[in-house]
């Protein structure tokens, strides 16, 4: 599930075996009441995360639905074979595949951003886990001036950070994000230290903002899958160790003191989970770096 700018537009992926195959199909809230289905999926591949940002090298333009798809089987986006992986988007009227150019064997796994955001980061999975099983790259099409990119052709990635969480990337505000941090471990019942770091849009030369990190919060290998959110500039929204063993708090972060707070909100394994965030002015891609205390790695 995924919000637009104020919430305008919602989109929701959900499970179809209508069948006896397992696909998905996705769709487009609309504020009116509207619902419409955008695309239901091949058998076997999944919608694994939803953005709404407009085209990278049209900041301006109209806000558009990109997702990324994975599936078990079949041929992905690199010509990775045993996890195949793509990048979508959904124009208003059509549906296309995004070419995301990569290094054979990664694969785009999940896309995040703020809504409306003149940039994105990427996930990517590594088939080898070498040195971890996912990489953070950050789009920088429009604020690099790439010429040869286009809403269908992302070109320009910038390495942010090595990690073997999957908890994917909650963005603050449009500079600034945070990433889990750490490596995930071969067996699901071992949790890991790992730490949340904050970082921002035309800073990551500085390193990140490391506000928390220990063994208390879960590491998303212990049988829960969840997303981490985050619903105002200076908060995340994550899960404590035991959110395999049921209904669970969503755990508020603070991202200047590294303070946990349970919140009211529940989380559970049946549901799907957003924030609405409001319309902000997208990152100039330049913004001041003092104030924080950055470090590496």
């Amino acid at each position: 599930m995924a919000a637009g700018p104020d919430g305008r537009e919602l989109a929701l992926a959900v499970g179809n075996k209508s069948n006896g195959v397992d696909s998905t199909i996705l769709y487009l809230l609309g504020a009116d009441g509207s619902v419409l289905t955008v695309r239901e999926t091949a058998p076997f591949w999944s919608v694994a995360s939803m953005i709404f940002v407009p085209a990278p090298t049209h900041p301006k333009g109209p806000i558009r639905l990109y997702w990324t798809e994975s599936s078990s089987g079949g041929t992905g986006n690199t010509g990775t074979s045993t996890f195949p992986m793509r990048v979508m988007t959904y124009d208003g009227s059509s549906v296309q595949r995004v070419d995301v150019p990569l290094l054979w064997s990664q694969s785009p796994r999940y896309l995040n951003a703020y809504p409306g955001n003149s940039t994105s980061s990427l996930m990517i999975f590594r088939l080898q886990d070498i040195p971890t099983r996912f990489e953070v790259l950050r789009n920088s099409d429009h604020i690099s001036g790439a010429t040869l990119s286009s809403p269908t052709t992302w070109g320009s990635w910038q390495t942010i950070t090595d990690t073997g969480l999957d908890t994917q990337v909650a963005w603050l505000s449009p500079d600034d994000y945070v990433v889990g941090y750490g490596d995930s471990p071969h067996v699901e019942s071992i949790i890991p230290s790992y730490a949340l770091k904050m970082f921002r849009v035309g800073c990551e030369w500085a390193g990140s903002h490391t506000f928390w990190s220990g063994r208390s919060l879960d590491a998303g290998v212990a049988g829960a899958a969840w997303t981490m959110l985050s619903p105002d500039p200076t908060h995340v929204l994550v899960l404590g160790r035991d959110a395999a063993s049921g209904p669970t708090p969503w755990l508020s972060v603070d991202v200047n003191t590294g303070s946990i707070t349970a919140t009211a909100a529940m989380w559970t394994p049946e549901g799907a989970w957003t924030v609405v965030r409001s319309a902000e002015k997208p990152t100039s891609g330049h913004p001041s770096c003092s104030g924080v205390k950055w470090s590496w790695p």
